[in-house]
């Protein structure tokens, strides 16, 4: 009876000892390097906030798979290319890394697609700043953008001039990889139209991060320029167009910009004697822009107290959530979490209504970018930076 009465005093006492927790799932990772600290870009804050609403809104409806988690692991490459690449790697070497997002570094050099493929990593891509990456010319196995190509991007803008009427355009490039080899794709699309009422006149030069791009800008005026497609950066951008609202006795001409003039908060907001300048971008079509307008409420949470609410370059963080819910979609398709199973899930994703537009298996065949030349189009841009949207002129 006694030693009875001692095995209940023991199994009660076994009973009330606090019982240890069962073990969380582990997160899947999702990855990215990005220009986070950058003097004059503010894109690589705006993807990271694209990413995390998504991953936020993936995660309230239980995760892409039930009971594991996405998470978000950042790193800062500072804009350089070779930070970018050991940031890959290294979050390459993460066991529970599903995928990698890549900033604007990841256009100035394709070597982070050759890593992507030999680590078998999805390499995620988007907003790039120097389109260069030959996807293709080169397998690119385990890479999936979401971004505007320079080529459709500049068939969009000669075909604006040639509706305006205009007879020769003129080129103002940096003297780099990037400025060369956006003139030989403007010559290529010019040569592919035969009787071309467009003559693309010979190109401009200017040194990055010079104190003044005037010179290469009167060069394009002296050549019979009736408009002109300016390739720079947020900052060169700025230089040029203060320069113009500077110098009212100067003709202005009007501008087609590179979409990476968009990269900045303040970057193209103009001074008012700037107001009459003529300057058109080429930007995604937002189709249902009640619907952008709710996630980008969402996206602006993520960012930094010092944007007080307003997402800078809502392009990059559109196309980042949008990336995404791609993604989400693969990991829930692979079951595990698996980068190879993801990269497969990848190329028959099924059907997804974005932000920007109604996705259908937009990697399947081969194809490697999910935004075509019908996604964006146009628009004018206001001495306050705002966007009014013009035309789609892809097929004009």
């Amino acid at each position: 009876m006694l030693a009875r009465a001692a095995w209940l005093i023991t199994l009660a006492a076994m009973l009330l000892q606090p019982q240890p927790l069962l073990a969380e799932a582990p997160s899947i990772l999702i990855g990215l390097t990005a220009e986070l600290q950058h003097p004059t870009s503010d894109a690589g804050q705006a993807i990271r906030a694209g990413i995390r609403a998504a991953i936020a809104d993936i995660n309230a409806a239980g995760g892409a798979i039930p009971g594991r988690l996405l998470e978000l692991v950042e790193r800062d490459d500072r804009g350089l290319p070779a930070r970018s690449i050991d940031n890959f790697r290294e979050l390459a070497a993460m066991p529970a890394m599903a995928g990698i997002f890549a900033g604007r570094s990841v256009s100035l050099g394709p070597e982070l697609v050759k890593d992507a493929d030999s680590l078998k990593t999805p390499l995620l891509i988007p907003w790039v700043g120097a389109d260069n990456l030959p996807l293709g010319e080169t397998p690119a196995r385990f890479v999936f953008r979401l971004a505007i190509t320079e080529r459709d991007s500049l068939m969009l803008m000669f075909n604006d001039a040639r509706k305006r009427g205009f007879k020769r355009i003129g080129l103002l490039l940096p003297s780099n990889a990037w400025g060369r080899r956006v003139a030989r794709e403007a010559q290529l699309l010019s040569l592919s139209k035969s009787g071309d009422s467009l003559e693309v006149l010979e190109s401009q030069w200017y040194e990055p991060s010079a104190p003044s791009l005037l010179p290469a800008y009167k060069a394009a005026l002296e050549r019979g320029a009736e408009s002109l497609l300016l390739i720079a950066n947020e900052s060169d951008s700025r230089i040029i167009l203060r320069e113009l609202a500077a110098s009212p006795e100067i003709l202005r001409l009007p501008l087609y910009l590179h979409w990476t003039a968009m990269g900045g908060r303040s970057a193209l907001v103009l001074p008012a004697e700037a107001k009459g300048l003529d300057l058109s971008v080429v930007h995604p079509v937002l189709p249902d822009a009640r619907q952008s307008a709710a996630v980008l409420e969402r996206i602006a949470k993520q960012l930094p107290e010092r944007y007080a609410g307003i997402v800078p370059v809502t392009a990059a963080a559109l196309q980042a959530y949008d990336l995404t819910r791609l993604l989400g979609m693969a990991i829930a398709r692979s079951g595990t979490g698996d980068r190879v199973r993801i990269r497969s899930a990848m190329l028959d994703l099924g059907e997804h209504r974005g932000m920007l537009k109604h996705y259908r298996n937009p990697y399947a065949l081969g194809r490697n970018n999910a935004l075509t030349v019908a996604d964006v189009a146009l628009f004018r841009l206001r001495s306050d930076g705002a966007l009014e949207f013009l035309r789609n002129t892809a097929r004009r």
